[in-house]
């Protein structure tokens, strides 16, 4: 059996619909990880990339930056 990778990148904060900013887990796919079974870890990771594929891209100046700096 295959293990899923948590998509946990110790950056933890909740936004107003309490997703976190960092993995974009939502808080109970966060709390159900450690007990999930193989197939809902896979559904989890399917919704974090869904929600990550509807963030815009951030274009601002600062944004550029902060981009060249992590390079």
């Amino acid at each position: 059996m295959m293990v899923v990778r948590s998509p946990c990148i110790k950056e933890c904060h909740l936004d107003a619909a309490e997703v976190c900013t960092g993995c974009f887990r939502s808080i109970d796919e966060i709390m159900k990880w450690n007990g999930a079974d193989q197939a809902l870890q896979v559904q989890i990771l399917q919704n974090v990339a869904d929600r990550k594929s509807q963030i815009k891209p951030k274009t601002g100046i600062l944004s550029k930056v902060i981009r060249s700096i992590k390079k």
